[in-house]
């Protein structure tokens, strides 16, 4: 076996290790949201769509409504397709395996794409440079669709070159014709990949003799049959073939001149600290190694970096918070910036002797493996935390609650949970009118949103634009309906969102504890905040991440609670957590008598305190009075 062959297999072997440690199948957020949970109703109903079974059932935000009540994801969905494909055939999270095992695909691709452009040598570095791209990393990890879009892309380019090198001409059409159903494919994942047919179009029309352009015939070809199955999917869906979901949530006018500045100072100094590193300055060096030897080669390069990167500097979505959140937008880009940096360092080290040139290649992958290996395990480590914590609440949520029940949830665990379409889920915001109206904010006053704007209208009209009364009226109404039909109904949250949920319910709900989720993590999968830079004590190991209450509902009352049962109940529940606390440390009940008594102290002073500012006042007004008249 030669030896480009074997670091390639051991590139492989490593990468993989890598994503199957760090990989968690759960959906786990809200874009995972619209790919997999539509991919489920794909593989269980065999349609794209879900219907609500009433105007306050979660809908994750990135899906959208049609004109006959009908909630497509707004996404492309040839992703979800396959992953539905995967569901079918491995199981129920089969889907959700797709991301890392296509980044794999997409590393063993730029293998042989690079061979296209650079001796074999090199090929094998160009593969390096993907996998440890830390964007690329926490992309194959994420379960959305920026791997396998890659995935595609890169193996559509590949057999693109293979068909335009092959001297027999019924050959080149197979590959052109494959070539062009997975870069259509690929923009049946995403839209924008449209842009990335300009450079084997553009490559055809300058290298192929007239005889050969059969193979840009055949590559139309391939294109064609995602792109109908996309038309007739958009027809079918939305009413027209050029009608998308993102149509619906007026994404087109989210493209703005005034955004161009902003993006620039984030997008250029993002790819070189976050995206492709270093090499991206010898990416330029090897545009202009080009513009010299090949100017129609270097014409296509162009054409494969400098559209997406442009459109992209309009777009109004660009957070700042963390590069890989818009660097994923033009993650397509990285594959012609490797392949230039890489055909530089050849050109630049192609006269010294082989072991010379081997040192020098040696010395990039050294620099460029350790900004990306350590870049990659310090995201990898985070997101892995926030993935596990998704995954135990939904395996805590399988086991305690029972398949068809009504949850009602934190908009994160939603999102989860959803996929498993055991239960009917509903926001826990609906419960409380002033946290309601702070979620529907950006979707009522922004023309772009996730959310689409008019289901956003239609919760504010029929929960925020009325009264309190007849708010609270609908919220027991929709309990009390679920109750009836003999579905149990719980309430899912932190603890702070379940105390203020009894608050404001205990009165009117009879509700029943049912169990509690804690979690702990190594510390040394976190970096501990302290208020003091000490890092002496060594005695704690692990920190609490992750805290989830689960309460029942098991009736709603026909009259509120007066104050003399109120009370009555209260000090039930505050007896009952005594004993489990005591049960725990026997040596703490002092200290809780004593910090009662401090709240009871702590409520009658602020009573005083309101009743002598009240007195104040009124000494003062009628003072007033009297130097009036």
């Amino acid at each position: 076996m030669k030896s480009k062959y074997f670091w390639l297999i051991g590139l492989l072997v490593a990468y993989s290790a890598f994503m199957n440690y760090y990989f968690v199948p759960v959906t786990g957020g809200t874009d995972s949201n619209g790919y997999h949970t539509c991919a489920k109703m794909i593989a269980s109903q065999g349609q794209f769509h879900q219907t609500p079974i009433d105007d306050y059932q979660f809908i994750g935000n990135m899906w959208v409504v049609n004109e006959r009540d009908e909630f497509y994801p707004k996404y492309p969905p040839l992703y979800p397709a396959l992953a539905a494909g995967a569901i079918t055939v491995f199981g129920n999270h089969g889907g959700f395996y797709l991301c890392p095992i296509l980044a794999i695909f997409a590393v063993l691709g730029m293998f042989f794409l690079c061979r296209f452009f650079m001796p074999e040598k090199l090929a094998v570095v160009g593969s390096f440079l993907l996998a440890t791209s830390p964007v690329f990393n926490h992309f194959a990890l994420s379960k959305v669709s920026h791997g396998p879009s890659m995935a595609f892309l890169i193996w559509g380019f590949v057999c693109f070159f293979v068909a335009v090198s092959r001297r027999r001409l019924k050959t080149g059409i197979i590959y052109a014709m494959l070539a062009g159903l997975l870069l259509g494919y690929a923009e049946g994942i995403r839209y924008t990949n449209i842009i990335l047919l300009i450079p084997p179009v553009l490559y055809g029309l300058f290298f192929l003799r007239k005889k050969r352009l059969w193979i840009l015939a055949s590559f139309s070809c391939g294109v064609a049959i995602p792109y109908l199955f996309l038309c007739w999917y958009h027809w079918s869906s939305f009413g027209s073939p050029i009608t998308t979901g993102y149509s619906l949530t007026n994404e087109q006018s989210g493209f703005g001149l005034s955004y161009f500045w902003i993006n620039l100072r984030l997008y250029i100094p993002g790819l070189i600290s976050d995206g492709t590193g270093l090499v991206t300055s010898l990416a330029l060096v090897g545009l202009v190694i080009c513009f010299t030897r090949n100017k129609k080669r270097a014409w296509v390069f162009l054409a494969w970096i400098i559209p997406l990167l442009v459109i992209y500097m309009f777009y109004y979505w660009a957070p700042t918070t963390r590069s890989s959140s818009y660097l994923r937008f033009i993650l397509p880009i990285f594959v012609p910036i490797y392949i230039l940096a890489l055909s530089a360092l050849w050109q630049l080290t192609k006269k010294y002797s082989h072991n010379g040139q081997m040192t020098i290649v040696l010395l990039l992958v050294v620099i460029h493996g350790i900004w990306g290996v350590c870049a990659s395990l310090e995201d990898s480590e985070k997101y892995y935390l926030q993935q596990s914590s998704a995954k135990k609440v939904v395996d805590f949520t399988l086991a305690q609650v029972p398949a068809g029940s009504v949850i009602f949830a934190d908009y994160g665990s939603l999102n989860s949970l959803d996929f498993e379409k055991r239960w009917i889920l509903y926001s826990s915001s609906i419960l409380d009118q002033r946290y309601l109206k702070k979620r529907l904010r950006r979707s009522l006053e922004n023309s772009v949103s996730g959310l689409q704007k008019q289901r956003a209208e239609l919760l504010k009209k029929q929960l925020l634009d009325v009264s309190r009364k007849e708010f609270h009226k609908t919220i027991m109404a929709l309990i009390s309906n679920h109750l009836q039909q003999g579905r149990e109904v719980y309430i899912l949250g932190s603890g702070s969102s379940i105390n203020s949920f009894k608050l404001r319910y205990q009165r009117y709900l009879d509700s029943d504890e049912k169990d509690k989720l804690e979690d702990e993590s190594p510390l040394y999968r976190i970096y501990p905040v302290s208020r003091s830079s000490s890092r002496v004590d060594k005695a704690k190991k692990t920190t609490r991440i992750l805290v989830k209450q689960l309460i029942q509902i098991v009736a709603v009352r026909k009259k509120p609670l007066n104050v003399e049962a109120s009370i009555k109940t209260l000090r039930a529940e505050r007896s009952l957590i005594i004993r489990r606390i005591r049960e725990k440390d026997e040596t703490i009940q002092g200290d809780i008598y004593r910090l009662e008594t401090i709240s009871r102290q702590l409520v009658g002073l602020y009573r005083a305190k309101r009743i002598a500012e009240g007195r104040r006042k009124k000494r003062l007004a009628a003072k007033n009075k009297k130097r009036k008249k």
